[in-house]
């Protein structure tokens, strides 16, 4: 039970991490390379346990796949490429997402998922809300398990909710 409300929160947590990525100023305020450092920090830190946990409770697999905090590293590496432009840079997202996507947790699924986040919080409308579902959908397939059906409806709920706290260090 709890590995699959763990599947039914990474949408959520992929929803928070686009919004704080779409932000205005973001890149200015280097809050992409702050979340590289501690994702990838953090992401070697627990990574032994980790593989402990998956090689002798889920997956029989040690080595394979990388926890979400290297997916998550992933989408902001994918973020700052994209929104740097340009040919060379849209080539090298497309080869990372491709290639290292294969790699992470909840494969490009996950990765497609919290891209489309992204785009929803940057251009807030209908049809990008639904291909960040669309996308959000399809990690059932490499969940195995509809639970994360349950997700999308708390984020939509929570995006409609304004709530002001003020930020402090």
């Amino acid at each position: 039970m709890i590995f699959q409300i763990g599947r039914t929160v990474m949408p959520i947590f992929g929803f928070v991490l686009a919004y704080n990525l779409a932000r205005p100023n973001a890149r200015a305020h280097a809050v992409h390379s702050r979340m590289m450092y501690r994702l990838s920090f953090w992401g070697l830190i627990v990574t032994p346990m980790v593989f402990i946990l998956n090689d002798t409770v889920v997956t029989g697999h040690a080595w394979w796949p990388l926890n979400i905090r290297f997916m998550l590293l992933l989408v902001v590496a994918l973020i700052c490429l994209i929104e740097r432009g340009g040919a060379k840079r849209d080539a090298a997202a497309v080869a990372l997402f491709l290639i290292a996507g294969a790699g992470v947790e909840f494969l490009w699924f996950g990765v497609a998922s919290c891209l489309g986040a992204w785009g929803y919080w940057r251009e807030p409308t209908y049809k990008r809300l639904l291909l960040w579902a669309g996308a959000t959908l399809s990690l059932s397939i490499v969940n195995g398990t509809a639970w994360v059906w349950a997700a999308i409806p708390v984020v939509v709920l929570a995006s409609r909710v304004t709530i002001t706290i003020p930020r402090v260090k």
